[in-house]
């Protein structure tokens, strides 16, 4: 909307959670956050560990197979 502004908004009504929803909305996304960021360290270290092993592979270290 082009000719969305302060003035525009102002007049909209908003509702609100009360305090105690609120606390609890930001809990879970709190939760999701520190979910979020175990699971892209797990990654990284996943990703790291992949390098290795294919660097150890490629140079002859490790062989695969009987």
């Amino acid at each position: 909307m082009p000719n969305l502004n302060n003035v525009v908004l102002g007049n909209t009504p908003a509702v609100l959670p009360d305090i105690a929803e609120q606390r609890e909305i930001a809990s879970t996304l709190d939760s999701i956050d520190r979910k979020i960021d175990l699971h892209r360290s797990k990654h990284t270290d996943l990703e790291e560990l992949l390098r290795a092993l294919l660097h150890n592979l490629m140079a002859g270290e490790v062989r695969l197979g009987s």
